[in-house]
C-alpha cells in the first residue's frame, strides 16, 4: 500500500525502531521529495512523505491503526 504521511499520524517524527510495528508490517520505502529512502531503524517519517507499506492481510486492522490520522488517509492508485 502507498500512503501519504499526513500531519497527525501516530508514526510521524519517531525513529522506526521505536514504533510498535507488528512482525507482519514492513515499511519498505519512503519517497521524500526527489529522494527514495530504504529505511532503517533510525529513519523517521515526515509529513508529506509517501510511504510504501507492506502487511499481511491478517494484520490489516493493526496496519490501519498505525497509520490512522485525525483526518483522512490518502491512498495512491495507479490509473490503468
Amino acid at each position: 500500500m502507498e500512503i501519504i504521511a499526513t500531519p497527525h499520524m501516530k508514526i510521524l517524527d519517531t525513529p522506526l525502531s521505536q514504533l510498535d510495528l507488528h512482525d507482519g508490517i514492513l515499511i519498505a520505502a519512503i519517497h521524500r521529495g526527489a529522494e527514495v529512502i530504504i529505511p532503517n531503524g533510525d529513519t523517521e517519517i515526515h509529513e508529506n512523505d509517501r510511504i510504501i507499506l507492506l502487511s499481511l492481510l491478517k494484520d490489516r486492522v493493526i496496519t490501519e491503526s498505525l497509520i490512522k490520522d485525525t483526518g483522512r488517509l490518502s491512498f495512491f492508485r495507479r490509473n490503468r
